[in-house]
């Protein structure tokens, strides 16, 4: 059964969109489930030098990163992919994969479907702040179905 688009358009102007923080990286939510009848999310990230995550991988939603600049590194499945520029790679659901930013950061549009996994991303923020624990972003991070290896 296919879940139905929203029924209006939804505009989000350059610069706009719900900014979270996550472990370090700059998020800003773009559309969310509650835009997309549920079907999708696209965050736009920005990654600071070497930021990015260690292996995992996701159970209950895939993700395309589409690359808009500088350079990141992925393991996907142990295959190792150079993105720069331009790229674009999918992160199928229940394949470990990792991500890292080049040494100049990079910025990276990102799809998850269907949505939910913004949720997540908004729970981490709540974290920041000060020292981030590990164990509680691994808490946060199941509760979504997302496993680190």
């Amino acid at each position: 059964m296919k879940t139905p688009l929203q029924s209006r358009p939804v505009l989000v102007d350059a610069g706009d969109g719900e900014r979270v923080n996550v472990i370090g990286d700059q998020q800003t939510i773009k559309l969310n489930g509650a835009q997309t009848g549920g079907a999708f999310a696209m965050i736009e990230q920005t990654y600071r030098p070497g930021g990015g995550v260690p292996l995992h991988f996701h159970t209950q939603e895939d993700a395309v990163f589409y690359i808009v600049e500088g350079h990141m590194d992925f393991v996907v499945g142990g295959k190792d992919i150079s993105a720069h520029a331009g790229s674009t790679v999918l992160l199928p659901r229940a394949v470990a994969h990792s991500s890292k930013a080049g040494p100049q950061g990079a910025k990276a549009l990102v799809v998850l479907f269907p949505a939910g996994g913004e949720n997540m991303f908004r729970e981490l923020d709540a974290l920041s702040g000060g020292e981030t624990d590990f164990n509680q972003v691994t808490g946060v991070c199941k509760r979504y179905g997302v496993h680190f290896v």
